[in-house]
């Protein structure tokens, strides 16, 4: 496996605002697909890798910059939840040393298999002890890897969602379908790992390779406390400013999920990569102008920008939203958390009051 953590330089024993946390195989290789050159300047965030045990290796190894590694004594066949949950307890001690004094924890898991199913709740868990706001950036799987993955994906979200403050939830199937249809599979797993990889560098490095007027660790951390559901969009900026229209248009009204929408949220964070060549400060400043057009007085919009530290990487945007509303097709919005009462619902809906309220709600409804 190849190590998350490259740089040399011993850092002991330090205290970071904000962790990065990655949780199993697929989790490392989202990580990992970031060259050398970033790991060598990150050093204003902590980064923790937890992976199954390779080689007879198993332990934590501690890394330059009060960095780890930690591999886990799991099988690497016929393990199971409760095997992976068994395993991470003997570390409790060490992991709760390298979280104290946290602001924000990242975590990125792929669940589904068991190894991420079973460890990510924990985890979660032993964040929120340390008294960090806890982010949980997870994949569900692919209806294809069957429905035993599925299954433990489900039961894995649901107790991650209660023992963190915000989740931010994406479908690999709703990914692959985004994905031009004529390339190639290495090339699909390439632009999911980037993605993925994305959408926690939209946290993470906005608070650690700040630019101008970027908002403060509290300001992000605040935006994500007690957040709950976390609705996430990306695009990549084009050159000139109707590439930078372009972007944000594509990322509001093409989130990575069709049930809900920005327009009504009641908070949106764009973090702005400013690319390696740096984006014009009239294209970044018409960013905010935008998004308070398109989505109108009601929602709050925070716009920061990261500087880039890779040599070749093109200016690109990531969205997350808070309070977000579900819209059926039909135009009726409701807040997620409260969905209508059946005696105040419009008779036009029969399809959702059966998914929420069966199928005894009267004639008229059914």
């Amino acid at each position: 496996m190849t190590k998350l953590f490259m740089d040399e330089t011993d850092v002991a024993n330090a205290v970071h605002p904000v962790n990065w946390i990655s949780v199993g195989d697929d989790a490392f290789q989202a990580t990992t697909c970031l060259p050398k050159e970033y790991w060598d300047h990150a050093d204003k965030a902590g980064f923790l890798g937890i992976d199954r045990a390779e080689s007879g290796y198993e332990g934590l190894d501690v890394l330059p910059g009060g960095n780890a590694a930690l591999y886990l004594p799991v099988p690497s066949r016929n393990y199971d939840t409760i095997l992976a949950e068994n395993a991470l307890s003997q570390y409790v001690h060490q992991l709760t040393d390298l979280l104290e004094g946290t602001r924000l924890n990242a975590l990125l898991a792929f669940l589904g298999k068991s190894f991420p199913s079973g460890i990510t709740p924990s985890l979660a868990r032993l964040s929120q002890q340390q008294g960090a706001v806890t982010v949980a950036v997870v994949s569900l799987p692919h209806p294809d890897e069957g429905r035993k993955h599925v299954l433990q994906s489900e039961f894995a979200l649901k107790e991650t969602q209660s023992n963190v403050d915000a989740t931010c939830t994406l479908s690999l199937e709703t990914m692959c379908d985004d994905q031009p249809q004529g390339i190639s599979m290495t090339e699909l797993e390439s632009r999911i790992y980037i993605l993925f990889n994305r959408a926690m560098r939209g946290i993470v490095d906005l608070t650690t390779f700040p630019g101008f007027r970027a908002p403060q660790v509290d300001d992000v951390v605040g935006f994500f406390r007690g957040a709950g559901e976390i609705l996430y969009g990306h695009s990549t900026i084009r050159q000139g400013s109707k590439g930078t229209l372009e972007a944000i248009t594509h990322a509001l009204r093409n989130p990575y999920d069709d049930r809900r929408s920005f327009e009504g949220a009641d908070e949106v964070l764009v973090s702005v990569c400013l690319g390696s060549d740096g984006l014009e400060q009239t294209c970044y400043r018409s960013i905010g102008r935008y998004c308070r057009n398109l989505l109108g007085n009601s929602t709050e919009v925070r716009v920061g920008c990261f500087r880039s530290v890779l040599a070749t990487e093109e200016p690109w945007i990531a969205v997350y939203g808070r309070g977000a509303r579900e819209v059926r097709l039909s135009g009726f919005e409701y807040p997620l958390s409260q969905p209508p009462h059946p005696a105040k619902s419009p008779a036009r809906l029969p399809a959702y009051y059966r998914k929420f309220y069966g199928q005894s709600i009267g004639g008229s409804l059914s």
